[in-house]
């Protein structure tokens, strides 16, 4: 059994999540409890992350225990995206351009289960994307440039196009940092 199996146990036995989900976090600290996160993601459900979501910047700061439960709002609605709920990509796409860079993190796993899901799917969403904020563009390029998406070579090719088109439009930003 593997951590998020095991994870995955323990959340199904559980009647609430929150104490358990903050003890276990990894936060504060250098890296949070990404198995967690998945095994949150796959047993939560859409009122759950949308409570999870609740938690903005004010309470759920960068690396305090609380901001991983936003984390794992964010990731669960990748799952609840790649069943087919696509009303949620504009709250990921809204996710994106949060002040913490863990939810940052958050959008391209979710937009990740997405792609494993439909890939195709995906690149159009990217594309719509690739034209939005700097910040929208840097999640896009994040959730295409993982390697077990990148299998069929047609979809390649559009995930090269897309990140040639992010690249391009970023070459005259003056403030790059902000």
């Amino acid at each position: 059994m593997n951590k998020v199996e095991h994870y995955r146990n323990i959340l199904k036995s559980l009647e609430t999540w929150d104490a358990f989900l903050l003890q276990e976090s990894g936060l504060p600290g250098p890296r949070a409890n990404l198995e967690l996160v998945q095994a949150a993601a796959e047993e939560g459900d859409e009122s759950t992350f949308l409570r999870f979501l609740s938690f903005g910047p004010g309470e759920a700061p960068t690396n305090f225990p609380q901001e991983f439960l936003a984390v794992c709002g964010v990731v669960g609605l990748g799952r609840l995206v790649a069943e087919g709920k696509t009303g949620f990509l504009d709250l990921l796409r809204q996710c994106a351009s949060d002040p913490r860079w863990r939810i940052r993190e958050g959008v391209a796993m979710a937009l990740q289960r997405y792609g494993e899901a439909n890939m195709d799917s995906l690149l159009q969403e990217m594309e719509r994307w690739s034209l939005g904020s700097l910040l929208e563009k840097r999640a896009a390029a994040a959730a295409l440039c993982e390697p077990k998406l990148l299998q069929k070579e047609a979809q390649v090719k559009r995930v090269l196009e897309i990140l040639e088109q992010i690249t391009e439009s970023v070459s005259n930003v003056e403030d790059r940092k902000s």
